[in-house]
C-alpha cells in the first residue's frame, strides 16, 4: 500500500548534515523534502548526507530531485551522499544507471552519531 507520506529529520553530525526519510518520496511529498534541502543551499557545508533507510517508495519526480540536488551541490564542492538505501528505491535507480552515478553508500554516519540520533528520535 502507498501512503504517500514523507516524514524528514535533520539533523548536524561529526560526519555532516544528515537527512533521514520515512515514507514516500513521490511527486506529491518532493516539496516537504525541498524545503529542508535548499535551506542547506546557503550554508557553509562539506558534506549532506540522505539516509534513505525508512524511505519505501520512489516515484520518478522523487529520483529527478535526488540527481538535481546531487549536481547542485557537487557542482559548489559539497560531498552528497545516499545512504542506507533499501532494495524497493535502489531498483528504480539501477535501472535509470543512478546507482553509478550518485554517491551511495551503505552508512549514514557513524555509530555515535547513529546512538544520537536514535535517542533524539525517542526523546
Amino acid at each position: 500500500m502507498i501512503h504517500k507520506v514523507l516524514t524528514v529529520d535533520s539533523v548536524v553530525t561529526s560526519q555532516g548534515y544528515v537527512i533521514r526519510l520515512r515514507g514516500d518520496l513521490f511527486a506529491s511529498t518532493v516539496p516537504h523534502l525541498a524545503r529542508t534541502v535548499d535551506s542547506l543551499k546557503g550554508l557553509s557545508l562539506s558534506r549532506i548526507v540522505l539516509d534513505l533507510e525508512g524511505l519505501v517508495h520512489i516515484d520518478s519526480r522523487g529520483i529527478g530531485a535526488l540527481v538535481g540536488w546531487h549536481r547542485h551541490f557537487t557542482n559548489r564542492g559539497i560531498k552528497f551522499e545516499i545512504t542506507q538505501v533499501p532494495d524497493t528505491v535502489l531498483q528504480p535507480l539501477r535501472v535509470c544507471h543512478l546507482d553509478s552515478i550518485l554517491e551511495i553508500g551503505p552508512e549514514a554516519a557513524l555509530t555515535a552519531d547513529k546512538v544520537r540520533l536514535q535517542r533524539e528520535a525517542l526523546w
